[in-house]
């Protein structure tokens, strides 16, 4: 993993695009920082994405339309353990990040810019947005959620990938930029903020901000996220002023600022407490629904609030205050009843029943509260159970609804379908799997991930769930497809291919390129043609037995693709064998070498999806062959080696073979952990760069 991946989301960024790569990659070089430039496009198609990648960017499709979906996406995708983002519009200075990579290095997981103390150039921010809406907005967000934040919705942050990744961000719009700032606020975490200037934007159209459209998103997002300032001091507000009112008027009327109060403003102040006690219980309701669908991080003090206010005992409340309620009302009925149900002095009277029917409603409703708070506790305790015939039916028709419109094409409907089916079947690794592979489809690689990884909950091992995953995280095309790109580029006059199996890449050589393959049990699909033929022995013994140069008709080896037993010291001694027969300007490829993981990198299969231990060639070739030009290109599914600069009289690998083995075989895993794409230098899956590492 690289140390950072400068992310910037892009629509139709034609005009800026290429300068704000070129910013970022200068930064990247000048401060000797290992990272990368990462494009999110969002679906452009005015040439974004062909400039960008001429730039020297990785560029990534998201699928989904949205600033914070093509965030998502983007984040995913990076490489980096850190990420800045910015606006691809040119009015951030990606060339001046000196101070986001300082914080993040002093373990930061939050760095924000801030361009009111950076400074916003002339033109760069409308007269609106600049003494209106962001002061607004980063005043409310500071006093709602205490976040130590001068300018909210600056677009250029940075941030530790993991972390972010932790917050289980979800808004696809402009809003993403407060959830994160939010989100992180809510979790603790500290907060760095880095003099940011604005420089105004330089696509010469209108940018994709709407004011008063995503302001009133942003606003309507920072109260969803806090039901205290949306319901709770309200309510808290109205139920003490009401209270307060209504018991002093109860005793006589009350005289303020020359009115006089009496029997109808207690009226409207009982209304004001039951309004008042509706709006706090809606507080606790929104803030219980949102710990459990996992927008608001759990709080010990609702927990214990929740603990006490059992169903029993809010009945018992609101039964007590109802009952009181009911009294009081027959007190004043049995007053009228002595006045011989006559007429009766309102302003008597009203004292009493105005309170009395006030106990009465708030009372019921304490009761029915206390039902849905057991409802809602019942939600997050995983009650129901999602068993029984009607749900098994439902999930049913919701699977075969999915299937269909999938194959239809409708992918995001087909999405919320497999979504629904995978929570009445939670447990079922077809929903889960159709599920993950639907949501990558779409471009939400981010819930793919999660899906994943409840599959390797349900069912370890499943050779389709590493295969996904290995998709999400290179994306690009498949080895197959890279390799035809480079036979159609290198034509080379020889192909020797060693692991054939079905011959599938072997199929790929054209005439008249020479092509040979090795595989002691081949299981050919078909005949092959004219210019491919297969030896049925092992590469040892082919070697041991047969002059490849003869087999080739006296030429050398021009391209060679070594896809064998997937372990080390076989790969080793094919690799010493093809070099033997290869010319300084020949190429080998050399398949999984990136494993996914520790279980897909052991020396012995233990599942389907398996890449073996191929991986420690690479790092001896980088030790003790350093004249090799060697990198593997990010291919689903574990990356194909590109080794180029051989030297057929090299003689080291050779004579030192039983050493080398000893030597690598004890290197363990996690060796690679801390830096597997530095280590195993990993190369973009991008085939103008691999086109130019072909010569």
């Amino acid at each position: 993993m690289t140390e950072l991946t400068i992310l910037m989301p892009c629509l139709n960024e034609a005009a800026t695009v290429g300068r704000c790569v070129a910013k970022a990659r200068g930064f990247l070089q000048r401060a000797g920082i290992d990272g990368e430039v990462l494009i999110a496009d969002n679906g452009s198609d005015d040439g974004s994405r062909m400039l960008a990648e001429r730039a020297g960017a990785r560029v990534i499709e998201v699928a989904e339309r949205g600033y914070g979906a093509a965030l998502a996406g983007g984040i995913a995708a990076a490489r980096g353990r850190s990420i800045i983002m910015g606006d691809a519009d040119d009015s951030y200075d990606f060339d001046r990040l000196d101070g986001f990579v300082a914080k993040l290095r002093e373990g930061y997981p939050l760095v924000m810019g801030n361009r009111f103390r950076g400074g916003v150039q002339k033109g760069a921010m409308p007269l609106l947005h600049r003494y209106l809406g962001n002061p607004v907005l980063s005043f409310v967000g500071r006093l709602l959620f205490r976040a130590k934040v001068g300018d909210l919705h600056c677009g250029l942050r940075g941030f530790d990938r993991e972390a972010v990744r932790s917050l289980h961000l979800r808004t696809t719009g402009m809003e993403f930029a407060s959830e994160l700032v939010v989100k992180a606020s809510l979790a603790g975490w500290r907060i760095a903020e880095v003099p940011t200037t604005l420089h105004p934007d330089g696509r010469g159209r209108p940018p994709h901000l709407r004011t008063w459209r995503d302001g009133w998103r942003h606003l309507r997002f920072l109260l969803l996220f806090s039901p205290r300032w949306l319901f709770l001091y309200p309510g808290l507000a109205l139920l003490a002023l009401g209270v307060a009112l209504t018991t002093a008027l109860y005793f006589t009327p009350v005289h303020f600022l020359g009115a006089g109060l009496d029997i109808h403003s207690m009226l409207y102040a009982s209304a004001a407490a039951l309004l008042g006690m509706q709006l706090c219980l809606f507080a606790l309701f929104a803030r219980v629904s949102a710990q459990n669908a996992g927008l608001l991080p759990r709080q010990p003090s609702v927990d214990r609030l929740l603990t006490t206010l059992t169903l029993e005992r809010g009945l018992l409340l609101g039964l007590a205050l109802a009952l009181c309620g009911l009294f009081w009302s027959g007190a004043a009925f049995w007053q009228w009843r002595e006045a011989g149900f006559g007429a009766l002095d309102p302003r008597v009277v009203m004292r009493d029943t105005i309170p009395a029917a006030a106990l009465m409603v708030g009372g019921m409703e304490i009761m029915l509260a206390a039902f849905l708070l057991s409802i809602l506790s019942l939600q997050d305790s995983g009650w129901p159970p999602r068993s029984g015939p009607d749900s098994a039916r439902v999930a049913g028709e919701l699977f075969a609804s999915g299937t269909a419109k999938r194959k239809a094409g409708r992918l995001t409907e087909a999405l919320a379908d497999f979504s629904q089916t995978a929570e009445l079947r939670p447990h079922d690794p077809g929903c889960l799997l159709q599920a993950a592979e639907v949501a990558y489809l779409v471009g939400k690689p981010q819930l793919a991930l999660e899906y994943c990884g409840r599959l390797r909950s349900v069912a370890p091992g499943l050779d389709a769930t590493d295969m996904l995953e290995a998709h999400i995280r290179f994306g690009g095309e498949h080895y197959l497809q890279v390799m035809a790109r480079i036979l159609d580029a290198v034509k080379p006059r020889t192909y020797v291919e060693i692991g054939v199996e079905q011959g599938t890449s072997l199929r790929l050589v054209q005439a008249p390129t020479l092509a040979i393959g090795i595989d002691p049990e081949p299981k050919l699909a078909g005949a092959l043609a004219a210019n491919q033929k297969v030896f049925a022995q092992t590469s040892d013994d082919f070697f041991a037995t047969r002059d490849l140069r003869a087999e080739l008709g006296g030429l050398p080896v021009d391209l060679a693709f070594i896809d064998g037993m997937h372990q080390f010291e076989f790969a080793l001694r094919d690799f010493v064998n093809l070099e033997r027969f290869c010319t300084r300007d020949s190429t080998i490829l050399i398949d999984d070498c990136y494993p996914l993981n520790r279980e897909t990198a052991e020396r012995e299969r233990r599942r389907g999806f398996w890449s073996g231990d191929v991986w420690r060639l690479i790092l001896l070739l980088k030790k003790y062959r350093p004249d090799l030009a060697i990198h593997i290109v990010a291919t689903p599914p574990t990356g194909l080696a590109v080794v180029r600069r051989l030297d057929p009289d090299s003689r080291f690998l050779r004579e030192h073979h039983e050493r080398l083995c000893r030597e690598f075989l004890a290197v363990d895993y996690a060796f690679l952990e801390d830096d597997m794409p530095g280590k195993l230098n990993l190369f973009p899956n991008d085939w103008a760069k691999i086109r130019a590492l072909l010569g």
